[in-house]
C-alpha cells in the first residue's frame, strides 16, 4: 500500500482580484474579472511551514506587499505565529483540559458547574488573548 502525501512548497504572492488573464486568439490578455469594483482589490497569500495557505485582502497593492514582507521576515527569523493558533474558546479549552485534572468527584462537579455558568455577555467566543478578541 502506498501513501501519497503532498507537500506544498513555501511561496508567496500578491494578486489583483479585479483582473484575470485569458487567452484570446492565441494571445494572453488581461481583462476585468467578475469581482471588478467590488471588495478589496489585492490578495496577499503565502504557504506557511505546515503547508497551509494564509491569505489577507487589501485595498492597495503596497499594503499587501508590505504584509507579505512582514510575514516572510517573521518566518525567516522564527518569530512567525499562526494567526489561528490563539483562537481557542474557553469552553473548548476547558473540555480538553478538565479530563486531565486529578479531582475528587465533588471538585469536578463544582468546576463543571462554575465553567458552565460563565457568561461573557456579547463575547461569544472568548479567546485565550482577550486583548485581541472582538465582540461577536
Amino acid at each position: 500500500m502506498y501513501i501519497i502525501t503532498f507537500v506544498r512548497s513555501q511561496r508567496s504572492s500578491v494578486e489583483n482580484l479585479w483582473t484575470k488573464r485569458v487567452k484570446v486568439d492565441g494571445v494572453m490578455q488581461t481583462v476585468p474579472s467578475k469581482r471588478t469594483g467590488r471588495g478589496m482589490q489585492w490578495r496577499a497569500r503565502f504557504v506557511d511551514d505546515q503547508g497551509r495557505e494564509v491569505t489577507k485582502a487589501f485595498g492597495r497593492k503596497v499594503d499587501a506587499q508590505a504584509w507579505i514582507d512582514e510575514q516572510t521576515a517573521a518566518r525567516i527569523t522564527g518569530t512567525y505565529v499562526d494567526p489561528k493558533s490563539g483562537k481557542v474558546t474557553f469552553a473548548s479549552y476547558y473540555r480538553q483540559w478538565s479530563p486531565d485534572q486529578v479531582w475528587v468527584p465533588s471538585t469536578r462537579e463544582a468546576m463543571d458547574l462554575a465553567a458552565n455558568s460563565v457568561t461573557f455577555g456579547t463575547w461569544r467566543s472568548l479567546t485565550s488573548n482577550p486583548a485581541t478578541s472582538k465582540p461577536g
